[in-house]
């Protein structure tokens, strides 16, 4: 009989998870865009500003410190056409590498812990999994649906191994008569 209550406080739900989920990509989409332009900036140098003085360097005549001619090592390096070829191999290779240790369960940990420990980062990821397992919870328990099954529920529908774990021990602890809190 209180179906229609029901399906209003999910579209609520779900409307506010959507908001959230806008917000922490909004949120993240600076920091990515200050590291690529970052980046942009030291190939720039590498492969076009430091050639130029590399002339001025060897009429110089003089022994350079050992971190100009790493700089200079790493120019010639990045400027030779074999360097495409590498570049690309070793990206795949990292690339499959990557994938393949995100898949498995030891990796899947330890980036779930790293994504909740990193700095700037962890906390806006911390905050935004709380929230989503915070309403979630909310929004099971307004419906009438018991505590042990809205933990249960709630555990699966969150991402992050790490809360997954937790969140299965404050199960059992409240299954043995502890509280939820």
């Amino acid at each position: 009989g209180s179906l229609q209550e029901v399906l209003r406080r999910l579209a609520e739900h779900y409307e506010r998870f959507a908001e959230v989920r806008s917000k922490v990509q909004s949120a993240l989409i600076y920091p990515v865009i200050v590291v690529l332009v970052g980046f942009g900036m030291v190939v720039v140098f590498i492969v076009f500003i430091l050639p130029t003085f590399l002339s001025l360097f060897q009429g110089m005549k003089a022994e350079l410190p050992a971190s100009t001619r790493l700089l200079i090592g790493i120019s010639n390096f990045v400027r030779n056409p074999a360097y495409l070829l590498t570049m690309a191999l070793v990206a795949v290779a990292g690339s499959i590498v990557f994938l393949r240790f995100r898949a498995s369960d030891v990796g899947r940990r330890m980036l779930d812990r790293w994504k909740l420990k990193a700095p700037l980062f962890g906390k806006v990821m911390r905050l935004y999994l709380f929230g989503q397992f915070a309403r979630t919870l909310g929004t099971l328990m307004q419906n009438g649906v018991s505590v042990l099954t809205a933990l249960k529920i709630t555990e699966q529908v969150l991402p992050n191994v790490m809360l997954k774990e937790a969140i299965a021990r404050t199960r059992e602890a409240v299954t043995d008569g502890k509280t939820l809190a």
